[in-house]
Formats: C-alpha cells, structure tokens, sequence
C-alpha cells in the first residue's frame, strides 16, 4: 500500500504469480504460491516518487505479509515494512541499487527470450539471435553486468547457449525450443529446472538454485564404489551341470 499521497504503483510483473493493483492505484497485491524450502520470490514493484522538501525523508510504500503455516493451516501475519527514502539537499554522489538492475535485467532477459522464440517460431532465427545478442549486450553494459554479479554472468550463459541452439532450423528443433520453454518457465516461476544446459554442468538454471536442490543433484550424480562395483562387475553364479534323463526317485 501507498504511504504517499502522491506515489502510484504501476503495472507489477509479477511471471506466472497472479498480481493486481487497485484501480486508484494506491495499493495492490503478489500471491508468490506455494514454497519449498529455502526457496526464494523477487518482485520488481515500480511507483513514481512524488516531490520532496530538501532535507526531508518520505514514505513511500508499506510493504506486509500473510502466509499460511503449513502444519497449523493458520493465516499468519508478519510486521509491515515501510519503505523510505531521504531527500539530501545535495547530492554528492549517487550509487544505482544493484538489487535492483539485477532484476531489472531478469525480467527483460525473459522478455527477450519470448520475443526470440516468437522469432524462432516464425522461421526468423537471425532475428532470433540478433534480438539474443542485443540483451547480451545491454546485460554486460548494466550497473549490474559490470559489477560482475554472479546472476548476470548466469543469464549471459544462458543468452549464449540460446544462440548456439538457434544456428539452424534444425538444431533448434531438436535441441533448440525445449531449452527456451524451459528457460521462459524457469524465470517465469522463479524455480530450478533441469534441461540439458552445456554452460553447466549441473544443468540447472543456477540463480534459483536452494542448498537442498545442490544437496540431491549431488546425491543423483554420486554413485558409491560399491554399488558401482556390482553394477560393472555382476557376480557370477557357478557353472550346474544336469543329467540327460532324470533319475527315477
């Protein structure tokens, strides 16, 4: 909710979670769905930020949370937050949040990736892969992309890995479109999938990785000599021998 008389939200994308702001604009909600541990949700919420007096502070958003605990099916309400910004009255130098160019560039990477399987799907791969190389570009040239942050490199990989999928009709056939539905779903949900992925090797989109995702994809990959032994190694039963004629008893 607006904690300014003057602030307005504007149009939430929020991917696949269902959204809304309310028709004066002054308040709207995110239903981030069911969790699993450790998991995590980023929303980008955009408003305007109305005038200030010099010197002054102003508040510009009330951000709660309602959950539902799973073992006692209760509704549970955490403390709001206000969020709040200072009006100096000189600015000497200013930083552009990184948290926020970083999901700035998730959001467009994702747009730019439905944009070049739309491309693809018409039979364009050129423009499919000229539409890949321009967000790449605009990623390395962020506040982000030129910190080095690690989510960034992450989906410049992935960008990477979509053009080489893309070279002929078909390779994206075979290899191409289910790692861009792949890519459109992960980013959209905000959840770890697996895919065949030749800029990692664990083969999952690494920015919505949890510690128990990493944990069992270890455990899978992870065979014990033992086990491996018998594999490679069947025991051998001994030779039987058997009469030509049975004996009568």
């Amino acid at each position: 909710m607006c904690a300014h008389p003057s602030t307005h939200l504007t149009p939430i994308k929020s991917g696949s979670y269902p959204s809304k702001i309310s028709n004066d604009g002054r308040s709207g909600f995110i239903d981030a769905g069911d969790m699993y541990a450790d998991e995590e949700r980023d929303f980008l919420v955009s408003l305007n930020v109305p005038l200030g007096d010099a010197g002054s502070e102003t508040s510009l958003l009330n951000v709660e949370c309602v959950y539902k605990d799973p073992i006692s099916k209760e509704m549970v309400n955490l403390e709001g937050v206000v969020v709040r910004i200072r009006r100096p009255e000189m600015v000497i130098s200013s930083h552009p949040s990184i948290e926020v160019d970083r999901q700035r560039n998730r959001l467009q990477v994702a747009e730019a990736m439905a944009e070049a399987r739309s491309a693809a799907e018409r039979g364009d791969l050129s423009e499919a892969v000229l539409i890949l190389e321009a967000r790449r570009k605009a990623l390395a040239e962020s506040v982000a992309g030129m910190a080095g942050d690690r989510l960034c490199a992450a989906l410049d990989a992935e960008l990477r890995e979509m053009q080489e999928r893309m070279a002929s009709r078909q390779r994206y056939e075979e290899l191409g479109r289910a790692y861009v539905l792949a890519g459109l779903s992960s980013h959209s949900w905000q959840r770890a999938t697996t895919r065949g992925d030749s800029t990692d090797s664990t083969s999952l989109v690494l920015s919505y990785q949890t510690p128990s995702m990493v944990n069992m994809l270890a455990r899978s990959q992870t065979v014990s000599p033992t086990f491996a032994n018998r594999r490679s190694n069947p025991p051998v039963r001994p030779a039987r021998s058997f009469q030509a004629k049975p004996q009568p008893r």
